[in-house]
């Protein structure tokens, strides 16, 4: 797959995600194991090939029998995310699932669980009457009180998060937020709390650039679903700036609008709104090797440099701290990276940029 056939399937993929008529030429010039690539990547195959049936598209065998893969691998873990509702349930542990019904029919990487609760003590009532073994972690995930676990009959990692969101587990108080405004939502047998569709969007802002090189396109196309909705904007900005990275969710969205208007040719936020998050001032963003990416080290040191001085003038020590945690994981991150790229090719010089990406991964997130 060359670079100049990516970005194109990639503009595709949103544009069929966002139940827009693609051109034309843009169907013509589709690529099916090019598509598959990016889609597989991306969370994004079952959607993305329903699309192009309805438009009379249909899929080659290889990419038909990788999309019923991928349909058993959602199965598996919304069967997963069944038994463990019903624990919490029974058990009156607050929990919930913040963003497993947001790609649906499709399903991100991993199985993402929030507990409102930072003791790792409940993951044993959760787990019980499951064969689960937890996954190997670093220092950074255990800081950010993040454990992973394999379950027995689901190939997809169930990721546990405790009391705290955030690369360092910077961010203590959104998680009340999100129990306290939860939904109860139905999908596919699925019967689970999730959060609100203001606070998904800005768990966005949270997640998808503070320590990251770039957005995924399942995100884009679920952030600008979310924006074309009637939402609550006034509480959406009360809730970033009461948590301190109304930024983060500024520079999330202004990159969301950037991919918007380039594909569509209109702003999805009202001018007012868009003076509000300045979405302008952080750069642009262009698809690239499975990513929309931005200037990750511009970007994120202003991000985290007003995160760090918000916390300081709060008073908000232990976050500060935290916050001042991030490079420093990043950087064990990368050279854990680059020490598993020069074993598996121990005469090749690492990739570039591979240090940059590294930092990126595993990064204490749902």
């Amino acid at each position: 797959m060359t670079l100049s056939r990516e970005a194109p399937h990639a503009a595709l993929v949103v544009r069929l995600l966002l139940e827009d008529t693609p051109p034309r030429a843009a169907v013509a010039a589709l690529d099916w194991t090019t598509l598959l690539q990016v889609t597989e990547r991306s969370s994004t195959l079952i959607r993305t090939v329903e699309r192009l049936a309805a438009l009379g598209e249909q899929a080659p065998a290889f990419v038909a029998t990788a999309v019923e893969r991928e349909r058993q691998r959602v199965r598996e873990a919304f069967q997963l995310a069944r038994r463990i509702a019903a624990a919490c349930d029974a058990r009156g542990i607050p929990a919930l699932f913040p963003k497993v019904f947001q790609h649906y029919p499709d399903l991100g990487d991993d199985l993402d669980l929030l507990v409102v609760s930072p003791s790792r003590r409940v993951d044993a009532v959760i787990l019980e009457g499951l064969r689960a073994v937890r996954r190997p972690g670093d220092w950074g995930s255990r800081i950010a009180g993040s454990v992973s676990y394999q379950v027995e009959e689901c190939s997809t990692p169930l990721d546990i998060q405790h009391g705290r969101l955030g690369v360092a587990g910077e961010e203590t108080a959104f998680p009340a937020i999100l129990w306290r405004e939860r939904r109860r939502v139905v999908v596919a047998g699925l019967d689970a709390f999730t959060a609100s569709p203001e606070h998904l969007l800005v768990l966005h802002g949270v997640q998808r650039v503070y320590g990251r090189l770039g957005i995924d396109l399942a995100d884009v196309a679920a952030a600008a679903t979310l924006m074309r909705r009637p939402l609550d904007w006034d509480g959406i900005l009360d809730t970033a700036a009461q948590l301190g990275v109304l930024p983060g969710l500024g520079a999330f969205l202004g990159y969301v609008e950037q991919i918007h208007g380039r594909l569509f040719g209109r702003w999805l936020l009202p001018p007012g709104l868009r003076s509000r998050l300045q979405l302008e001032r952080w750069g642009g963003i262009a698809f690239h090797k499975d990513v929309y990416r931005h200037p990750m080290i511009r970007v994120n040191g202003a991000l985290y440099g007003r995160r760090l001085v918000t916390a300081l003038a709060t008073r908000q020590w232990a976050t500060a701290l935290r916050v001042c945690l991030v490079p420093l994981i990043g950087l064990v991150r990368a050279l854990r990276h680059l020490r598993r790229v020069r074993q598996a090719t121990p005469d090749a010089v690492a990739p570039r940029g591979a240090l940059r990406s590294a930092a990126i991964s595993n990064g204490g997130e749902l």
